[in-house]
């Protein structure tokens, strides 16, 4: 009860959330992986994803896992691969201190007709994508957070977090 009052939509302009997925809708889901945490944070959810979190809840999405500062020819093979995909979920996790993320998801937002976004951490990352149409904060790298964000994305739970900050 806890994660569903703290997951906040933040922006909606698309009306991507709750996603209605059209029979063979193909969703990918693109994430940083676990490195960013910090010794105060429960490193029981250290292994957890986005990815997993997605596919708990929508069993088809694809994951795929981005590593520390994507570089270009990275960045590319993403970009190229997300061009297939009816959807792209994209998480963030302190995009704020890593130009390569930021490039790679700006990237994804100019490329890319519906992309939605989950900061896993700070919801500060907003401010390094102005072109967002579709944003979602979890606040925290744990797995019920993330799940929480998957259901809400799929309309399974409604949003009920304020944003903290502005």
């Amino acid at each position: 009860e806890i994660y569903k009052q703290g997951v906040t939509l933040y922006k909606n302009e698309q009306r991507l959330v709750p996603v209605s997925c059209s029979p063979g809708w193909k969703v990918l889901v693109i994430h940083p992986g676990g490195r960013n945490i910090v010794q105060v944070e429960d490193m029981e959810y250290s292994g957890c994803s986005l990815g997993e979190a997605v596919r708990e809840v929508f069993p088809g999405a694809e994951a795929m896992e981005f590593s520390d500062s994507p570089g270009q020819e990275e960045r590319e093979i993403i970009l190229d691969k997300a061009s297939g995909y009816d959807l792209v979920i994209a998480g963030t996790m302190s995009a704020v201190q890593d130009p390569e993320q930021i490039q790679l998801v700006n990237g994804l937002l100019k490329r890319h007709p519906r992309v939605i976004l989950i900061a896993m951490k700070s919801p500060y990352d907003l401010a390094c994508f102005p072109e967002a149409r579709t944003y979602v904060a979890t606040y925290e790298y744990t797995y019920p957070a993330l799940v929480t964000a998957a259901r809400l994305v799929f309309g399974q739970e409604k949003p009920m977090g304020k944003m903290p900050v502005t």
